[in-house]
């Protein structure tokens, strides 16, 4: 059971993570460094969540 919460988990905070970034540079006039480091979080928590769950 473990074995597929983790992969879920990873995924939705990974999601999560990525909508919160959006929503910053929505309320943002520019881009920022800050954001961009969110946002590729977010990516690379879904990523790992894809990975483990191939695995």
């Amino acid at each position: 059971m473990l074995d597929d919460l983790l992969p879920s988990t990873l995924f939705v905070i990974g999601i999560l993570v990525s909508v919160a970034a959006e929503l910053r540079l929505r309320r943002a006039d520019t881009g920022s460094f800050s954001n961009g480091c969110i946002t590729a979080a977010g990516a690379g928590l879904v990523f790992v969540a894809c990975a483990a769950a191939i695995r």
